[in-house]
């Protein structure tokens, strides 16, 4: 049936709930043609170690939070383990000299605008007691906060738990918490005021603990970290039974469905009304409360299969008419993901878009529950309204379902796997939506494409990258790159691989990846794995490089040049004889000692190729000179280009490229002459240089490296192309503009963290 929007400022009511814990595709997704991905075709939410039973409610007026919880952790290691980590992540708002303040300093607003929005901004996170049932005896059990990462005392975001009888390996730890906390001024994935609150992050929770196997671990390990600042979370997949108080007239969206009351539990008497929220096999839990949003319900099916999806949409009065803006993107997002990598395995979602005040909570993702881009009447204003900031965000969180929510890599310690991955599937799904040509829409009439800005923002930076993309932790990246390793390198990586390799392939490797490792927390290992079986020695070879590189491979075209060919002045053996050209006779021997090959009777052009040679560790090429006769291309001729005629003599054009000196990126060079002749060779790239020498009737115009633009990796694609008469003020303008789009829509997406 059609569902109706709700409306009003109680807690939204949810359609009932679909029956579907196990997910069947489409029959049509089976009979795929060859070279297609395979997705899977069924897929069952897996039974979960930890299990969250939570009962909290908010005080809007101080930002404040109270609550209880009971934790069943069921113990996967094989070992006895005697403590257990415990997130407490509001802590890293509590002060300035949290881990997390101290490392987003140069990303968040300074102090004075901080405080002067607020002048008490802090957030913070306690348990007040912890219990652990024994038997039929519920025993107190202390903790205390540690700092395995920094030893910043004064950090309090990560906690230890010292169990009062260790957990036996298959046994189930059973924990009662009661806790007080308050939510921040809203600065980054949480926090609120002014009737609107995004609680995220907001209950003590366990760490993971790792059994032998998960991420290549060779025994049970911790994985738990403090809360840092350029990342985000790692979690195990946790069943959830949330039942969140507000004051009356608040409208509360949370990750899962609405439930009714629970059964026993007693009804308020303090004038609070409740919501229930429940959710199977998810690593977090997430809640808005509003008094000024008002939602909107649609249902789609997605194209690749699953069940259908119930997506609520929350946004701000006023702006209910933009929610077919947002809904067009996050139906192809569904669309995109689900015929390409697999199923989207729960049938709803919830989509906040915060007020403008509020954007700091936007552009982040929970299981089920994203937040957009801010919902404002000001994208109905025209110089806004054709850019799609909005819906690229909200395709971005989407995504992030999958390489975070399902996938549940380690984003703290190779946040690539998700942001990065993510990040190229973002592009795929703008572009499939609204084209190659302007995915991001249009700036003063400009069209705007994602991986252009995406390629242009990396090469802007490439120079500070000196350090490899799957390097652990990504909180300790350079100063200034965390951002750019973990967001555009590995989407460039992907797209230069889907034009070196072809995107059936691309799409295969990551089809298999989330069959295999869906639920399963995989590392880049495991996808390697998956890149060598599926896609070839030669696409894991290439992945395995990008990855592991130190720094972004540059083509460039450094030096084009010109010039017309004269007799060499000396003795020059002729079929005459020996002749002494001197500068007196030489206009009288014009083609005197000219190579017959460089007249082209038979239509191919002599290229002369210097290659230097080049040493990678116990590999080694010894360098060459080879002349190589090509068959040209013939485009139309350039009939003035440096007063070109077709008797005007000969010409000596020489050409020098650099590359990165990488093992798996070929690359195609392209040489344009005046006379209309296109030259193209294929170069490995493993040598730093070449150079190309072309002695022929017609003066070089342009050359070109990449000129299809494959290598989307390349960190300035700007420089691979050099004209002999360059119009530089074209280039410098274009340039210009597109470095300050780039930098807008970057200022605009700067929390997706």
């Amino acid at each position: 049936m059609l569902l109706r929007p709700t409306r009003g400022r109680t807690a939204g009511t949810f359609p009932a709930a679909l029956s579907t814990t196990r997910l069947c595709l489409l029959a049509a997704a089976c009979t795929t043609t060859v070279g297609a991905p395979e997705v899977a075709l069924a897929l069952d939410l897996p039974p979960v170690p930890v299990s969250y039973r939570i009962e909290a409610e908010l005080h809007p007026d101080t930002r404040g939070l109270e609550g209880k919880e009971e934790i069943r952790w069921r113990n996967e290691t094989g070992e006895s383990i005697a403590a257990l980590p415990m997130h407490l992540y509001l802590n890293g708002f509590a002060h300035q000299e949290t881990t997390w303040m101290r490392e987003s300093a140069p990303r968040r607003p300074g102090e004075s605008e901080l405080l002067a929005r607020n002048p008490d901004p802090w957030g913070y996170m306690e348990p007040v007691t912890i219990t652990q049932r024994v038997g039929n005896e519920e025993r107190e059990v202390s903790w205390r906060p540690i700092q395995p990462d920094d030893g910043n005392p004064f950090d309090r975001s990560l906690g230890e738990i010292t169990l009062a009888q260790p957990a036996a390996p298959g046994e189930v730890v059973v924990l009662n918490v009661t806790f007080t906390g308050r939510l921040p001024e809203p600065m980054a994935r949480t926090g609120g005021g002014r009737g609107y609150f995004l609680v995220g992050q907001w209950y003590p929770k366990i760490g993971v603990i790792e059994p032998a196997g998960v991420r290549h671990a060779p025994a049970a390990r911790r994985a738990a970290r403090q809360f840092h600042g350029p990342t985000e979370f790692y979690a195990d997949f946790a069943d959830y039974d949330v039942t969140f108080a507000t004051p009356p007239g608040w409208m509360v969206g949370a990750t899962g469905r609405l439930a009714p009351p629970a059964a026993g539990m007693a009804p308020r008497t303090d004038g609070l009304v409740t919501a229930r929220y429940t959710q199977r096999a998810v690593i977090d839990f997430a809640l808005v409360a509003s008094q000024h949003l008002v939602d909107r319900w649609e249902r789609h099916s997605p194209a690749g299969g699953g069940p259908t999806v119930d997506i609520r949409y929350m946004v701000p009065a006023g702006t209910e008419h933009q929610i077919p803006r947002w809904h067009q993107s996050i139906a192809g997002a569904l669309d995109v993901l689900g015929s390409r990598v697999g199923p989207y395995p729960y049938d709803v979602l919830t989509v906040v878009m915060p007020p403008f005040w509020a954007g700091a909570t936007g552009g982040m993702e929970y299981p089920t529950f994203i937040t957009g881009g801010s919902g404002d009447r000001l994208v109905d204003n025209p110089l806004l309204s054709q850019v799609r900031l909005g819906e690229v965000v909200n395709i971005h969180e989407f995504g992030h379902q999958y390489f975070h929510g399902l996938l549940a890599s380690n984003e703290q310690e190779e946040a690539f796997l998700d942001e990065g991955f993510n990040s190229y599937w973002e592009g795929e799904i703008t572009r499939a939506l609204y084209g190659d040509a302007a995915s991001l829409g249009y700036v003063l009439g400009r069209r705007v494409e994602g991986a252009e800005l995406g390629a242009l923002r990396l090469g802007s930076a490439a120079e500070t990258i000196h350090e490899p993309m799957r390097k652990r932790p990504t909180w300790l990246f350079e100063d200034g790159t965390w951002s750019l390793q973990a967001y555009p390198r590995s989407a460039v990586t992907f797209a230069t691989a889907a034009a070196l390799f072809g995107q059936e392939r691309v799409d295969r490797v990551f089809a298999e990846y989330f069959r295999r490792f869906v639920f399963k927390h995989p590392d880049t290992e495991d996808f390697l794995k998956v890149a060598a079986e599926v896609g070839g020695a030669e696409f894991e070879a290439f992945c395995r490089e990008a990855f592991g590189k130190d720094h972004l491979p540059d083509y460039a075209v450094t030096d084009a040049d010109v010039t017309r060919f004269k007799v060499p002045l000396g003795r020059i053996i002729t079929a005459e004889g020996p002749l002494v050209v001197t500068r007196e006779n030489r206009a009288q021997h014009a083609g005197v000692g000219l190579p017959e090959e460089a007249r082209e009777e038979d239509g191919q052009v002599l290229v002369e190729i210097l290659d230097p040679g080049w040493v990678s560790g116990s590999e080694e090429r010894t360098g060459t000179i080879q002349r190589v006769k090509m068959k040209p291309e013939q485009l139309a001729p350039f009939p003035d280009h440096r007063g070109h005629r077709a008797d005007d003599g000969h010409f000596t054009s020489e050409v020098t490229i650099t590359g990165p000196g990488w093992a798996t990126l070929p690359v195609e060079v392209l040489l344009r002459f005046a006379d209309g002749a296109v030259v193209h060779d294929t170069w490995d790239g493993r040598a730093r240089w070449r150079r190309y020498r072309v002695l022929r009737g017609a003066p070089l115009v342009d050359a070109r490296v990449d000129p299809a633009h494959k290598i989307q990796v390349d960190a300035a694609p700007q420089n691979n192309a050099l004209a002999v008469d360059a119009d530089e003020g074209f280039a410098r303008d274009w340039g210009f503009w597109l470095g300050a789009v780039a930098e807008w829509i970057a200022g605009g997406a700067s929390l997706w963290l």
